[in-house]
């Protein structure tokens, strides 16, 4: 999982540092582990690589019109090619990172979305053929062009949404303007985008990542109509869910977490003591929400587990009588080919059978149905492949 980001201005009075900077501090919750931008001043590249969080990378006297950035696990990106720097969202060997440097604008089944600078100050941008990976285009007037993985970076550093980049689009972006190309492609759109990696004030596929995790929660309410004093949703994802389930099944709603220092996601932290500490650092319950109380726990998703039992057990050492979780998604059972931090089947808590309750230590787990998550998506042209329905290169 990554983010990337890419700027261009049409007068090289701008400097795009602090721009590029904000644009990927917005997109932080898709990747974790390094960061790096590259700015292009005149016909040279300067760079600024960093293992850790956006916060940690320095752009002091850096300065460039145009520019690429990355956010995610791989400390390799910004990646200078021959006479590109390359930013990519998914999955690309070495052979096609050095193909795509030759020749950004060539036409094919990409499985990675890309943003391209090249030293003569051409910035191509491409979305892979599925539109596995979102990328949206946006603008500071007549001014600067913005590209972004998601909507919420261009507004966040004060920019217009244009549009979304399509499957299988190619923009070409230089100082005469903008031109696109596109291969005839087909659309299947990741289902964890919607229901748990986009940010909550994004949209995807012309639908609000809020009201589309608020859908989910309303769902599993009428699949799961249980008995409970409270409703409480896990941090980040979670939180719209139970809201949903709370107007539904008019269980009151309570903010059971507070969290400490920066915002940490889990699922892409591949060190277990990290992923543990990672969720204490954003889930420190509040007692006086649990005491006494059999809770609902809404969740987006479980991956290993692991997280979710530690979730469960300060739960339980906060005075809960019950604790049930609740998942807005169907259950993961195979790994994601694409680019998504979902492991091999046999890493899964799905593989462990029917001992799953008492693994993270509740009362009972549910799942809501894939027809369920469909319909509060609201588009029948997803990407279910982790949770054994139609990958991106199936009919």
């Amino acid at each position: 999982m990554s983010g990337i980001v890419g700027f261009f201005a049409f007068s090289d009075r701008w400097n795009v540092a602090r721009f590029t900077y904000y644009g990927l501090l917005a997109l932080q919750h898709r990747g974790r582990g390094a960061v790096g931008i590259s700015l292009l001043e005149g016909r040279r590249f300067s760079s600024s690589k960093k293992t850790g969080d956006v916060e940690d990378l320095r752009t002091d006297g850096l300065r460039g019109w145009a520019s690429v950035g990355y956010v995610g696990k791989s400390d390799e990106f910004p990646l200078i090619i021959k006479n590109s720097s390359i930013v990519i969202d998914g999955i690309a060997d070495r052979p096609s990172l050095e193909s795509l440097a030759e020749d950004p604008l060539i036409l094919n089944k990409r499985k990675f979305a890309f943003i391209s600078l090249n030293k003569e100050g051409k910035l191509v941008v491409g979305r892979d053929y599925w539109g596995l990976k979102p990328l949206y285009l946006g603008a500071f007037g007549f001014d600067m062009v913005v590209v972004s993985s998601e909507p919420s970076a261009i507004w966040a550093v004060g920019g217009e949404l244009r549009r979304e980049i399509q499957p299988g689009e190619v923009l070409e972006i230089d100082r005469w303007g903008l031109r696109s190309n596109v291969l005839e492609s087909r659309r299947r759109v990741c289902s964890l985008e919607f229901v748990y990696l986009s940010r909550l004030d994004s949209t995807l596929s012309n639908a609000s990542i809020y009201k589309t995790r608020l859908k989910l929660g309303e769902l599993l309410a009428m699949e799961y109509p249980l008995a409970a004093d409270v409703v409480v949703g896990v941090p980040e994802t979670g939180v719209p869910m139970a809201l949903g389930y709370s107007r539904v099944s008019g269980i009151p709603m309570e903010l059971g977490f507070v969290r400490t220092g920066s915002h940490v996601r889990t699922m892409g932290l591949e060190d277990q003591f990290m992923r543990l500490v990672g969720a204490q650092l954003k889930l420190n319950p509040i007692r006086e929400a649990f005491d006494g109380k059999k809770v609902i726990l809404v969740d987006d998703s479980m991956v290993t587990g692991n997280t979710l039992r530690n979730t469960v057990q300060w739960v339980r050492r906060s005075g809960a009588t019950e604790v049930h979780v609740l998942l807005g998604s169907p259950p993961l059972i195979r790994g994601c080919p694409y680019g998504m931090d979902v492991p091999d089947s046999n890493k899964l808590i799905t593989s462990e059978g029917e001992h799953i309750e008492r693994i993270v230590g509740a009362n009972s787990i549910h799942w809501l149905s894939m027809k369920a998550m469909y319909e509060a998506i609201g588009n029948s042209d997803l990407c279910t492949f982790c949770m054994g329905g139609r990958g991106g290169e199936e009919p």
